[in-house]
């Protein structure tokens, strides 16, 4: 049992595994022909680019000299540590916060 130290309420500490598998469950799959980020796609799943901001120039750009544009089917390989994913033959490496930035409609 966890007791609180200001209210004094007790309740059962559950273990790592069993959060890990809570929050598994509650994530689901990610909606089908709606826009979303492209972190919010499970590993595996791909997607086809809708919209990717236009905050910095040099960005857009640099995603587009891999093929990372609107149109362009990709696919989630990894969220953490960093967002990986495949773009035809080749696969890339970008921060959360650009995986973030990045809007998919979810293929079927």
């Amino acid at each position: 049992m966890v007791r609180c130290p200001r209210c004094g309420y007790e309740f059962v500490e559950s273990g790592r595994i069993l959060d890990m598998l809570r929050r598994w469950i509650r994530r689901g799959p990610a909606p089908r022909g709606e826009k979303f980020r492209l972190i919010d796609l499970q590993p595996g799943e791909t997607g086809s680019i809708v919209s990717i901001p236009h905050h910095s120039l040099a960005r857009v750009s640099r995603l587009a000299s891999f093929g990372i544009v609107a149109g362009t089917e990709v696919r989630l390989i990894a969220r953490l540590p960093t967002v990986v994913l495949e773009c035809g033959s080749t696969q890339i490496a970008v921060e959360p916060e650009i995986g973030r930035e990045i809007f998919v409609r979810a293929s079927l």
